[in-house]
């Protein structure tokens, strides 16, 4: 079926990028395009110098477009004056000397470009979806095809809130004229890139409609002007004589009757039922001689000439109606999808819409349900299939049945290839059960469609059997063969290896499937158990290969005072201080899904890194960097102490330590660990009491132990609530008992039972003096509280 302008929705709508090259002769057949639904539009275009190839016979049809490369596309398509440009540049960041200078400022200067609002033009970036969708639609504006205004409120799309605001009514005219469409989700993804195929399709529209507007001298949207008559020299004009429906005057003699012109619009009457086979010809009359029209419903035209310019872009189709008989109107042209009908009279009179009609394309037959391997299902239809037409993966519901029950199999993907559609499964099919398979296609245009436009059939519940097949079992024997040969010279504990217990256990399963196998006797339920029973286990030895080490940030920050002459990064397993850290407080290691690896961390002071150590085997090293080495420097130290120093110069805003993880000569992981500088010290920012104890809340995390020394606490009570130096200490262990809670944020004093019952008396008030309170910076601070008793 033949393929149309915009309007014809592709999945993922998108731009061409033209090459800023001088335009050489385009060849005959680009080399990657023949599965391109836009090949014969790639080929016009390149033929007229408007897009060129990437190389070697190459166009890339997928790849994204920047902006200035597709302004360059514009300007070409629509012809616009490109011989010079202004004197002064509108955008900054494309100034005279780029090479889409020119381009650029010929669509500006049609008002189709406006930039990015900064006085740039965003050269260098990839053009989005919507503002995709606001070019063209400018475009189609300036030609009088489209107005765009106020339609943004009919979107639809789940994102909608996400399109900018300024392009919403481009999206919605877009999706109406069927240029852009939704993701499968019923999402648009307005900040999507683009790819080069689909805009060549547009590209080549635009230019059918360009050369309407030449040939016709006017715009669609505009009824062409009749030019004055001129009158006898001193005679009053008079009112030109019409007849509605003919071409004649008034009579030769006698007075003549002015006639009105025909104002009333004609009716059109559907005969056709819905739906209608594209190729077929929907049936209509009109109630006087003209036109009949058969444009999509979304469309709203209101004149001839906007008719006929749907027409001109394979929007529309067309046929010349006499009055009141059944006129033919073609489809083959025309997309699947909802239509009515229109009536024009010669007059230029245009009827109501007719009841709507749906086109769709003859259905393929139902396919073949077959089985391919343990995780591929196949749908085998009776003629190729466009493998530009996938499915997704949500399209298909796939259900194993085990008596009265049924279990979904979720799919992974799926694929188009010949006559087949293969279905591959995220978890393994087992040979001896019944599947239940159903298809919906969440998208037109992702769903099966053969090459000559027939559209698969939904179905429902069809039931397909796993049946036992020797050939399928010896497949996969020499599957297990081959990840068995290759497994048992790979057996380790590093990345790529696979432990030896589960290569053994493969090897075992293989002889049982090598001898029944090798059974002539063997029944089809012997057969299908041995087959998956090797198949689970093919899938735990892959399962098992042992994965890449990885890093995992086990800190928010790596703090610092900035006024520090360094800070060490040991593995020693002392106690942690300000400036000594353990590199196990800030990273962990992971392997696949196991967490926090427990690997050995020895530092190496010739290399400066840490090696992970296993079993007496080195299976990789962490080496620690800057990312702003000329304000932090990350160095070996020099006095012999078992770690690296890190020593900051000044105070940088985003600087990080980098951690990166080798293995087998290889980096696996890097980290970065935010570097956040305090010189602050805590502060008391509570204090209550209640019930025998003394809660104090802190500003930030104190180190419970710093250096070896605790944090220091005096404390005097007065029963009167009059605090006084000669007061006397309460006694630590005798009278009360402290230490910090929630995170090291809050500090808790406990009063012993003896001095509540002796000495704490109500409107009494405490004072507690507190130094050596140390945050993770290194900040230090007396402070005094006083806290009142109830």
């Amino acid at each position: 079926m033949k393929k149309t302008f915009i309007f014809k929705v592709m999945t993922t709508a998108a731009l061409l990028s033209a090459a800023a090259l001088p335009v050489t002769a385009a060849p005959a057949e680009f080399t990657d395009i023949s599965g391109s639904y836009a090949k014969d539009a790639i080929l016009e275009l390149a033929a007229k110098g408007i897009v060129n190839g990437k190389g070697d016979g190459k166009f890339n049809p997928t790849e994204a477009i920047q902006r200035q490369d597709f302004a360059i596309l514009l300007a070409k398509t629509l012809k616009l004056e490109t011989a010079s440009g202004p004197a002064n540049a509108t955008f900054s960041d494309v100034p005279a000397s780029n090479y889409a200078y020119n381009f650029v400022e010929a669509a500006v200067k049609a008002g189709i470009i406006k930039g990015m609002g900064d006085g740039k033009f965003g050269t260098g970036q990839n053009l989005t979806r919507q503002d995709m969708a606001v070019l063209f639609m400018r475009a189609l504006e300036s030609m009088g095809y489209v107005e765009t205004a106020g339609k943004g409120w009919s979107l639809q799309f789940s994102d909608r809130d996400q399109i900018a605001g300024y392009a919403k009514d481009s999206v919605a005219a877009a999706v109406e004229l069927r240029l852009l469409q939704g993701d499968a989700n019923g999402a648009f993804n307005p900040t999507g890139s683009a790819d080069r195929q689909a805009v060549a399709a547009v590209a080549s529209r635009l230019l059918k409609a360009q050369e309407q507007i030449k040939n016709n001298g006017t715009t669609p949207s505009q009824p062409p002007e009749k030019p004055p008559v001129k009158q006898p020299e001193n005679q009053k004009p008079s009112p030109t004589p019409t007849n509605p429906g003919s071409s004649g005057g008034g009579s030769d003699s006698g007075p003549s009757t002015p006639i009105q012109p025909d104002t009333a619009a004609p009716t059109v009457t559907l005969v056709s039922a819905s739906p209608v086979q594209i190729g077929q010809n929907v049936i209509a009359k009109s109630s006087e001689a003209g036109s009949i029209y058969l444009v999509p419903f979304g469309q709203n035209p209101t004149s001839r000439e906007l008719l006929d310019s749907l027409v001109s872009v394979n929007m529309a189709s067309k046929a010349s109606a006499a009055a009141n008989t059944e006129t033919a109107v073609p489809t083959s042209a025309l997309f699947e999808g909802e239509y009515k009908l229109y009536a024009v009279d010669p007059a230029g009179n245009v009827s109501a819409p007719s009841a709507k009609i749906l086109l769709q394309s003859h259905a393929l037959g139902m396919p073949a349900i077959s089985f391919a391997k343990g995780d591929t299902l196949v749908l085998a239809y009776d003629e190729e299939l466009d493998s530009n037409r996938v499915p997704s993966a949500a399209d298909f519901h796939i259900y194993a049945k085990e008596g009265s029950s049924s279990f979904k199999r979720a799919v992974k993907s799926v694929a188009v290839a010949g006559k087949t559609v293969q279905i591959i499964t995220d978890s393994p099919l087992r040979m001896g059960d019944v599947y239940e398979v159903s298809y919906h296609p969440q998208s037109p245009d992702a769903s099966i469609r053969s090459t000559s436009g027939k559209l698969a059939a939904t179905f429902d519940h069809v039931q397909a059997a796993f049946a036992s097949d020797k050939q399928l079992f010896g497949n996969l024997i020499a599957e297990a063969q081959a990840l068995y040969d290759h497994a048992k010279e790979n057996v380790g504990e590093t990345t790529g290896k696979y432990p030896e217990i589960a290569v053994e256990h493969l090897n075992e399963e293989l002889a049982h499937a090598k001898e029944v196998n090798a059974n002539p006797e063997a029944d089809a339920e012997t057969i299908a158990n041995a087959y998956n029973s090797l198949q689970t286990t093919v899938i735990e030895l892959n399962n098992a290969q042992v994965r890449p080490l990885a890093l995992k940030l086990a800190a928010d920050g790596f703090v610092l005072n900035g006024t520090d002459t360094g800070v060490y990064i040991g593995a020693s397993s002392d106690p942690e201080y300000y400036n000594k850290r353990n590199i196990k407080k800030l990273i962990q290691i992971t392997r696949g899904e196991s967490e926090n690896l427990d690997y050995v961390h020895s530092y190496d002071p010739e290399q400066g890194v840490f090696k992970l150590i296993k079993n007496d085997e080195t299976v990789g090293f962490i080496a620690i960097e800057s990312s702003d080495p000329a304000n932090i420097a990350v160095e070996k130290d020099a006095s012999g102490n078992a770690g690296l120093i890190v020593k900051p110069k000044s105070q940088p805003d985003n600087a990080s330590l980098v951690f990166k993880l080798y293995e087998n000569g290889t980096v696996t992981s890097i980290v970065s660990l935010p570097i956040r500088f305090d010189q602050e010290a805590p502060t008391v920012t509570g204090a209550t009491y209640g019930d025998g104890k003394i809660s104090l809340s802190l500003s930030e995390p104190v180190w419970w132990q710093y250096n070896g020394i605790y944090p220091q606490i005096g404390i005097k009570y007065a029963p009167d609530g009059v605090i006084t130096d000669s007061l006397p200490d309460l006694k630590f262990e005798d009278d009360y008992l402290y230490g910090v809670s929630n995170g090291d944020t809050a500090f808790a004093i406990i009063l012993k039972p003896s001095f509540m019952e002796n000495q704490l008396k109500s409107g009494g008030k405490f004072r507690i003096a507190l130094s050596s309170f140390t945050d993770f910076a290194n900040n230090a601070k007396d402070r005094v509280v006083e806290v009142d008793v109830p």
